[in-house]
């Protein structure tokens, strides 16, 4: 197991792949980090022996800022959302879980225009294609028009999803 040293204590990378990472924190009593926050991490603490103490800074503009403080024992769980200042303390000798993750964004398509069919295509009939995924899923697929809110009434792509049986 690797260990990196810390003021505070030492941390010990568990896993690290694709948007999740995960380290095993032991930190003194009284130990604490820096005042920081991720540009878009994540950063979720669970403690599985002691105290911590999580304060959370959330800036809501015109020169508000509010401080939030949460302490957590053995099970607990505190989550620090992407650009929130926070720092952690440890109320006595703890170990926590650290798992960091980036949230990809569902909604992240830019349209410039609109697709449609070319006056030289016929429309797609959709029945085959949500009979086949009813099928390979054994459960009912619902057809259903585009729900973008991003597109508006505008958009009629159709999309096929699976019902919650």
């Amino acid at each position: 197991m690797i260990i990196q040293g810390k003021v505070w204590g030492y941390t010990s990378p568990l896993f690290n792949k694709n948007n999740v990472e995960m380290h095993l924190m032991h930190i003194k009593k009284g130990g604490y980090c820096s005042k920081h926050f991720h540009k878009s991490k994540f950063n979720r603490f669970v403690v599985t022996h002691g105290k911590l103490k999580i304060t959370i800074w959330k800036d809501y503009g015109n020169e508000t800022i509010l401080e939030d403080i949460t302490i957590i024992s053995s099970g607990e769980e505190c989550t620090v959302n992407p650009g929130d200042f926070h720092r952690f303390e440890a109320l006595e000798d703890t170990e926590a879980l650290e798992i960091y993750w980036v949230s990809l964004l569902e909604n992240d398509i830019v349209r410039e225009d609109q697709g449609g069919v070319s006056k030289y295509e016929t429309k797609t009939d959709f029945s085959n294609e949500v009979e086949r995924i009813s099928a390979q899923f054994g459960r009912k697929a619902i057809l259903k028009y585009c729900s973008h809110p991003e597109c508006g009434p505008i958009c009629r792509e159709k999309t096929a999803s699976l019902s919650e049986m």
